[in-house]
């Protein structure tokens, strides 16, 4: 305190009188203007890619089917995998086998899915009024119903039938197709427990690609499938 070069931010014992206050002739060491803004407004969510290229981690892309009640599943470990129902192969959309292509039989349900071993958090995608987004071509007619699903923890499950706007495409043709999360909301979804955010599914014969599966905020320009 006594030195001939004491020269502190803060003098010894500022701070303890109530005489420390701004003037014209002895401003404020420290500013009383401190702002309360925290910025939330200026962050904008991100979008959550879960299969661009490739499977994006946590999650692992499987087939399965349900035949008799009986669910078979396992891990894509090939650049072509069949079971009994669905068949898989990789091709290449942009880049070098960016997309795939699914053929259900028809035989029984069948199943694509990405899945994760633990479940994920994924509410501020729903609290921010996100998509799900995926660009898809169709094959062929689409003659039966088409799901695209979710899973969270406990069980839940819920589906979109998306077979009316896949009708609507024209075949052989890449297409964005969106689909508001208050879908899966609504049939009781928990975004804080997600096991599985895509699993596209038909008991049908259905010819059908996809690529870029991403969870996108939804814009004022975007056309989405909307559930009631």
């Amino acid at each position: 305190v006594h030195d001939s070069d004491y020269s502190p931010l803060l003098p010894y014992g500022y701070g303890l009188s109530y005489a420390d206050k701004a003037n014209s002739t002895a401003p404020a060491i420290l500013s009383n203007s401190l702002s309360e803004d925290n910025f939330s407004e200026q962050v904008q969510l991100s979008q959550k890619p879960l299969f661009e290229r490739a499977v994006k981690a946590p999650w692992k892309m499987l087939i399965g089917s349900v035949e008799d009640d009986k669910v078979s599943m396992e891990p894509i470990a090939s650049s072509v995998q069949s079971n009994d129902v669905v068949t898989i192969k990789t091709f290449d959309k942009q880049v070098q086998e960016d997309a795939r292509h699914v053929s259900f039989n028809g035989k029984a349900l069948g199943f694509v899915s990405l899945q994760g071993n633990f479940p994920e958090d994924l509410r501020a995608y729903l609290a921010s009024k996100s998509v799900l987004s995926m660009q898809v071509k169709v094959g062929s007619s689409i003659k039966a119903p088409v799901n695209v699903g979710m899973t969270c923890e406990g069980d839940c499950r819920a589906n979109v039938d998306i077979s009316t706007q896949l009708s609507a495409l024209s075949l052989d043709t890449w297409s964005e197709l969106n689909i508001d999360l208050t879908c899966y909301q609504g049939q009781g979804i928990d975004f804080g427990k997600i096991i599985s955010p895509f699993t596209l599914s038909s008991s049908g014969a259905v010819d059908i690609s996809f690529s870029d599966i991403i969870l996108k905020p939804k814009t004022a320009s975007m056309v989405s499938v909307e559930c009631p």
